[in-house]
């Protein structure tokens, strides 16, 4: 009976052993971006961990959460069109941690800046089966 005793501790250790091995090694940065002024949530802001490829957009409801955060002091930006960027540096993320971030964007212009973005080239659908042809308004009034 004595060896069934050593089976029984094996098999134990068998079981928990994965789950600390296995045990989870990072965190999250979970939180919500707001407007200053309203104090709604703004959809679709970007919310990124600079110098990582790791970033999400907000909800409909401004929430976010970045998950598998490795631990560490991180550098957070804040984009959303037609407000201030923000950054909120020294954020600390630890080992199965939830780092909470409330963030409040200020609405902002971009004064004495044009942006131009060119098209390099009209892109084709290939499973198009027949053809289309854009007429302006000028060439309508020549037919």
């Amino acid at each position: 009976m004595r060896g069934m005793g050593s089976i029984k501790r094996w098999f134990i250790l068998y079981i928990f052993l994965p789950g600390v091995i296995f045990s989870q090694t990072t965190g999250k940065i979970v939180g919500k971006v707001i407007d200053k002024s309203t104090g709604e949530g703004l959809i679709t802001a970007n919310v990124a961990i600079e110098g990582t490829n790791r970033g999400t957009a907000t909800d409909n409801k401004g929430d976010f959460y970045i998950l598998n955060v490795p631990p560490g002091m991180y550098t957070i930006r804040v984009m959303y069109i037609g407000y201030k960027t923000k950054r909120i540096e020294n954020v600390r993320v630890s080992v199965n941690r939830t780092t909470y971030l409330k963030i409040t964007l200020e609405q902002g212009v971009v004064l004495g800046q044009t942006i131009v973005i060119q098209a390099d080239k009209i892109s084709l659908k290939k499973d198009q089966t027949s053809s289309i042809r854009n007429v302006s308004s000028e060439q309508l009034k020549l037919m």
